[in-house]
């Protein structure tokens, strides 16, 4: 409880909802930067919405709105919306990733954001069905699937109503095609690639990294015969940044680029072979597999795939010595393949 006044108002405030003890209803919402603040009303057992922004709506217009709001019967309605902010509250609570709450938010305002406003408890089975077969039929199966997952999650929060949807599996993977023999479409790379776009996709050939990656490649990052891959924290908050050895093949197409700090500045030209790129990252990974003796720690520490598969990956690490020799030995193997 706060007593809620024009200077009150006018000072940096801790983050948070602050009630008026004296307006019933009446509280204030402080955001992170405890300067920016929003008026909110909510009777007991009603939902709570915004009535105004300070400093436009002033403390007394404020404390009017409440009056007026107090004379009218309860809300009890609760939207979508407002099950994603009391699930997003919680989430974030609990330790989960903020990126996840935005990607979720992200889902419904692309695909769904006329569900937004619906009453939670007035949505059944048979308007989330028809809602996913929508979504497949412009946008594919994955959005349909992940969009109508975290509606059904919220109408499950706000109703305590469980609706249970058949399963909607995901497509099987296209990877193993998209893997294998390099020789039969690297040379639809050679034609339509530049110089320098050609060199990055090398690059994605000879490592295995993701065009990101490769893309942010800087000079001052290579210490030695490795490179400093810096990476957006997962969604678990884990750093993903990590060294990656450098094989010859690759230390010479760095040599050969223009002495800028990015080693492909390739932000502002198109990349109109930039669909292959993802394809040589598990093509690496097939040939890593299939054709050298690699082991699978010392393989997933070269792509930076992080996840444990076995329960045994937490047993010791993978050196230096031992990922620039496997880096090496399936470097050459590719680089026969694409005549380097």
């Amino acid at each position: 409880m706060a007593n809620i006044t024009s200077s009150w108002m006018d000072k940096p405030q801790p983050k948070g909802l602050h009630w008026d003890p004296r307006h019933h209803g009446l509280g204030v919402r402080v955001w992170a930067n405890g300067t920016t603040k929003s008026w909110v009303f909510q009777k007991s057992g009603g939902r709570r919405i915004t009535i105004g922004k300070w400093p436009r709506m002033e403390v007394n217009e404020a404390r009017l709105a409440a009056a007026e709001l107090n004379e009218k019967p309860a809300d009890r309605r609760r939207t979508v919306e407002d099950a994603h902010e009391t699930w997003a509250r919680d989430h974030v609570l609990r330790g989960g990733a903020q990126v996840t709450v935005d990607q979720n938010k992200a889902l419904v305002g692309k695909h769904a954001p006329d569900w937004w406003s619906k009453d939670a408890s007035s949505i059944d089975k048979s308007d989330l069905l028809d809602l996913r077969s929508d979504i497949a039929t412009r946008a594919g199966l994955h959005p349909a699937r992940d969009t109508v997952g975290h509606i059904r999650r919220l109408v499950a929060l706000a109703t305590d109503k469980e609706i249970r949807l058949p399963e909607l599996r995901r497509p099987r993977s296209e990877r193993s095609s998209r893997s294998a023999a390099i020789e039969d479409w690297w040379s639809d790379i050679e034609n339509e690639a530049s110089p320098v776009m050609l060199d990055a996709h090398r690059v994605c050939a000879l490592t295995g990294l993701r065009r990101s990656e490769v893309l942010g490649m800087r000079r001052s990052n290579i210490e030695g015969d490795r490179i400093f891959i810096p990476a957006p924290k997962s969604k678990m908050g884990e750093d993903l940044s990590f060294w990656r050895p450098l094989p010859t093949q690759v230390r010479e197409i760095i040599e050969r680029q223009p002495a800028n700090g990015e080693l492909f500045p390739l932000e502002n030209i198109r990349l109109k072979c930039g669909s292959f790129t993802h394809r040589l990252r598990h093509h690496f990974v097939g040939v890593a597999e299939s054709e050298t003796a690699v082991p699978r720690r010392v393989l997933r520490s070269l792509v930076n795939h992080t996840g444990k598969t076995d329960v045994t990956d937490g047993y010791g690490t993978v050196t230096q010595e031992a990922a620039a020799h496997w880096s090496q030995e399936i470097a050459n193997v590719i680089a026969e393949k694409i005549d380097l």
